[in-house]
């Protein structure tokens, strides 16, 4: 198998393609502690069909589901799952084997028992 490694930065114009299919450590542990930069509205795309996709296109961020199947958004069971409209407000907090809270304004309205 012919490998090549990247100890610089990465530019392209084009597509970049990862075959990573054969590689059980993946592509998390051979870029440690960086990031991964693309232009606004370049795309991250997953699946054989390229049916999820993550990406911004300079206004808004997207998290796009398409193919078949459900879409899940999971924590680990000990800690809870918030979604924040605005950075340090809850808008909706669901806690493992416990409530799911609504808020308006960061104030909660509304809880399941």
């Amino acid at each position: 198998m012919n490998r090549s490694r990247v100890t610089g930065n990465l530019a392209s114009h084009g597509n970049i393609f990862v075959d990573i299919a054969n590689d059980r450590v993946g592509i998390g542990s051979t870029i440690p502690a960086q990031k991964l930069s693309l232009p606004d509205s370049a795309k991250i795309a997953l699946g054989n069909s390229a049916d999820f996709q993550l990406y911004h296109n300079g206004s808004n961020s997207y998290v796009d589901h398409q193919g078949s199947g459900n879409l899940f958004i999971r924590g680990n069971g000990t800690n809870n799952v918030h979604l924040r409209a605005k950075i340090g407000e809850s808008s909706v907090k669901c806690v493992p084997d416990g409530a799911v809270e609504i808020y308006f304004d960061n104030t909660k309205r509304l809880e399941t028992v």
